[in-house]
């Protein structure tokens, strides 16, 4: 999960390129190859927080949160994902990116959402 440029500047790329294939070659190491839930066992190991951990801040079901880790449950709903997102304690690029992953548009912080039992 060593990505160096941003969703930004390889859209840049694109743009400028004649070719979809180059493209691709040059920057398939910065492209996400991964589902939900390999990336958030990605994020355990950046964050330095186990899956336990993850859970019981989020306030999640201990079984459904690991259902989440685990893959088994491939589509949580958003107000869970969002539950987990704040119990990893995520940076917002990648909560984002998170959320990108479900095919979801961005966390909006105006939009009002339930409210949550997130332990600290």
């Amino acid at each position: 999960m060593d990505i160096k440029k941003t969703t930004d500047e390889l859209l840049k790329i694109l743009q400028n390129e004649e070719n979809i294939q180059d493209y691709i070659d040059e920057n398939s190491d910065e492209m996400i190859d991964s589902n939900l839930s390999e990336y958030l066992k990605q994020l355990l190991e950046k964050y330095k927080i186990t899956k336990n951990e993850a859970i019981k801040h989020s306030g999640l079901d201990q079984i459904y949160g690991y259902r989440i880790f685990s893959g088994v449950k491939s589509n949580p709903s958003r107000d869970k994902l969002i539950q987990l997102i704040f119990g990893m304690g995520l940076e917002l690029k990648d909560a984002q990116s998170s959320e990108d992953r479900k095919g979801r548009r961005a966390l909006f912080p105006q939009q009002k959402r339930q409210q949550y039992n997130i332990c600290s």
